[in-house]
């Protein structure tokens, strides 16, 4: 079979279901039947996922992150059939081709591509992508199997599932669709023409790992639409409509889709060594969009009972259609695009062919479109606020899997883009109102149609709530849920009606103890000075720790966190902050555990709520705390920042723009030396400045690609890195050269 030579010169193909020819498709055109052959074959090609095995498989990126550590990155991403694939692939591989591609089709500002850029070096460290709307032996996607071919171009092990057979008399060439303009009729109808051998008329879901996939299954959904009966039942009607216009008989017949299937869920394990369980479960879930909102929950609740075992971390995403109503907004050109082999130009041809009048019926709308449209999270309450989407969200935040582990439906705003809190902010990016938008038409006239959030993220720690671990409740939450839209918007019509969004997850188990308990600690640090000891405000390494802990203090104990950072332990009082201290490992004179309390004689005195002494004694609520606190104590480890870090030569920069509502925006380079910070604005002079380092009192990075600097008199600035973001090495070499300035000052 030609198709599949081509698939096995693209990639290994691991297990293949036989794919139909085109005299089944035909068949099942008309019905499909009860029993026999050809309904063996269609259930079993429908139950069994088609899995790739790259020739070169790429090796893990795991991004780094300052204070988690290693980061497994995962992306969404609906590609609309994959009919822009060579600027997906370039999206989802190479910024640089990505940008040479942009430049060659128009010109954007330099602000623009920079924020393109930015979103494709993300884009691309993603180690796991759940992608939907994927052809395979499609006319409109030039009879690809988009899923082999981002396979072996990516290097990613990768697994297919099939929702639909697309089976619709003009998909087949067996009727045709006339242009309503009768000049464009011959060459519309030619670009509609279709290559039986190569039609195999697939349409479903994939996931792609740079890690192996292990027990990969399709969980298909109860249906909520008959796309056969239903849409055969539309041909019928529109039959019967002798007296319907024929731009209203164009339109509807555009709009019609006759599909064997349904919607499905595609469910993989990756072996994970960090994982606690040795995996991590991945279920790429798409739901019904001709459906009320009421079905799509049923649906919902049907794959968590099916994956309600699961004992792994899980990453649930896909496409939820969240719409609001029964059924997503089309357009005319999204709708031409499915029809033809040449589908830019006719999406462009085909809005010249309505007048006026006509145009406004070019977006085909759900009833009660407008509606909560930008948070389908929302609250509803029937009469008042009607949001019938919520239920959905709330019978996910309610789940209780087998081992007790809910979805993190967390909003913290140290652990999302912009510092926005809310529900479901760590895993999935919100605007000033609601959330991000993940679809978009071209034509949305300035948001007032055609946006809306479709595309989520639900993600499951390895454990429950109640027994999560205190040293590391971090590990395997979400983080830093993001859209990618500008990089979307490269091109005129974007690359897809779906922007991609993206989630980190920390894998390592680092101590971290609560993130109510982190904040209090790193906003202690900002006042601890004590013991000769000068910190960089809220800038915390990659090593910091925290741990509950009790001092003992006179007639009685002060509870609070101990930190370890920068080389030494602080403590943090609960109640009473200014009681706060840092004993680093240079000041420890001996240590003593009775008990199970840790006892330290220092050579200075610190000062707690007590009062001056210089015998502290702590109490932890785990043997482990404290050995490693004792530990700590007792190596000095990380007591002084690394000399080849503070004492380095190097200098290093990074592309910057300063943006300000009064006096405007400027744009240059941010530079450092050993000795000093400078930003040197190239557009506006006026903006540079520069800062020696012990003039600096708080250093942060939010995320790679930003920074925010204040000195000693409260002057703040932040910027915004373009293109290359700061590392962790740059960074920690940054905070070193602050602290050890500020020790010497």
């Amino acid at each position: 079979m030609l198709l599949s030579s081509l698939l096995l010169a693209a990639s290994v193909l691991a297990q293949e279901p036989a794919l139909f020819d085109f005299a089944e498709l035909e068949q099942l055109s008309k019905e499909l039947p009860a029993e026999g052959p050809l309904r063996a074959k269609f259930d079993k090609l429908l139950n069994t996922p088609i899995l790739y095995t790259p020739a070169a498989p790429s090796k893990p990126r795991l991004p780094q992150h300052q204070t988690l550590g290693e980061t497994l990155r995962v992306a969404e991403w609906n590609v609309e059939r994959g009919m822009n694939y060579d600027l997906v692939r370039r999206s989802l591989s190479s910024p640089d081709e990505l940008l040479a591609e942009v430049n060659k089709l128009w010109v954007l500002p330099p602000e623009t591509l920079d924020a393109i850029r930015a979103d494709a070096n993300i884009l691309s460290q993603s180690d796991i992508l759940i992608l939907n709307e994927l052809d395979l032996g499609m006319t409109r996607t030039d009879y690809r199997d988009v899923t082999a071919d981002l396979s072996r171009d990516l290097g990613m092990y990768a697994a297919y599932g099939v929702e639909f057979v697309e089976v619709d008399p003009l998909y087949l060439g067996l009727e045709q669709l006339h242009a309503p303009v009768i000049a464009d009729d011959e060459r519309f109808l030619a670009e509609q023409k279709v290559d039986r051998e190569k039609y195999k008329g697939l349409h479903g879901s994939a996931i792609l790992s740079r890690f192996p996939l292990q027990n990969v299954r399709i969980f298909r959904f109860t249906p909520c639409y008959d796309w056969f009966a239903k849409e055969k039942d539309e041909i019928s009607q529109l039959e019967k409509g002798k007296r319907l216009s024929a731009e209203h008989l164009f339109l509807e017949r555009l709009h019609r889709e006759v599909r064997q299937g349904g919607r499905i869920a595609l469910i993989a394990d990756v072996p994970f060594s960090q994982s606690p369980t040795g995996f991590i479960t991945l279920v790429n879930a798409h739901l019904e969009n001709k459906c009320l909102p009421a079905c799509r929950q049923k649906q919902m609740k049907e794959l968590l009972e099916n994956i309600s075992t699961v004992t792994h971390p899980l990453i649930l995403s896909g496409d939820l259609n969240t719409t609001n109503s029964d059924g997503a907004p089309m357009s005319i050109r999204r709708e031409l695009m499915k029809r033809v082999r040449n589908p830019h130009f006719w999406a462009k041809q085909g809005l010249a062919w309505f007048t006026p009048i006509s145009l406004p019926r070019s977006f085909l709308l759900p009833t009660n479109y407008f509606k909560n449209y930008n948070d389908p999270t929302a609250k509803n309450i029937p009469l008042v606020a009607a949001n019938p989407e919520a239920p959905l969200f709330s019978l996910a935040r309610d789940f209780k899997f087998a081992d007790g582990a809910t979805f993190d439906f967390g909003g913290d705003k140290d652990r999302s883009i912009e510092g926005r809190g809310g529900n479901l902010s760590n895993s999935n990016e919100r605007a000033r109102k609601g959330f991000t938008t993940t679809f978009h038409f071209q034509r949305d006239f300035k948001g007032a149609i055609g946006r809306m959030r479709l595309d989520w993220f639900f993600v499951k720690p390895p454990y429950s709530e109640s027994s999560q671990a205190e040293e590391a409740p971090h590990a395997f939450r979400p983080h830093f849920g993001r859209t990618l839209a500008e990089l979307n918007r490269s091109v005129e019509g974007q690359i897809s009606d779906h922007h991609p969004i993206v989630v980190d997850i920390p894998v390592e188990r680092r101590a971290v103890a609560s993130a109510s308990g982190y904040l209090v600690a790193m906003r202690a640090v900002a006042v601890l000075t004590l013991a000769g000891f000068a910190l960089a405000a809220q800038a915390p390494a990659p090593s910091v720790e925290v741990f509950p802990a009790e001092l003992a203090i006179s007639f009685g104990t002060a509870s609070g966190n101990a930190v370890l950072y920068a080389g030494a332990v602080l403590f943090i009082d609960e109640a009473q902050p200014a009681g706060s201290f840092a004993v680093s490992a240079a000041q420890v004179k001996e240590m003593s555990v009775t008990n199970e309390e840790l006892t330290v004689v220092l050579t200075n005195p610190v000062k707690d709520r007590s009062g001056e002494r210089n015998r502290v004694s702590f109490r932890f609520t785990t043997p482990a705390h404290l050995q490693k606190v004792q530990e700590f104590l007792k190596t000095g480890a990380g007591s002084t920042p690394a000399a080849s870090a503070v004492e380095s030569a190097a200098e290093f920069a990074f592309d910057a723009a300063e943006k300000k509502l009064i006096g405007g925006d400027s744009k240059g380079r941010l530079i450092a030396t050993p000795t000093q910070l400078a930003y040197e604005a190239v557009n506006k002079a006026a903006a540079s400045r520069r800062w020696e380092y012990k003039e600096i009192k708080s250093f942060k990075r939010p995320n790679p690609y930003k920074v925010e600097i204040e000195t000693f008199d409260d002057k703040k600035t932040t910027l915004d890195l373009l293109g290359t973001p700061m590392d962790n090495d740059k960074f920690r070499i940054l905070v070193d050269r602050i602290t050890s300035s500020r020790v010497k000052r």
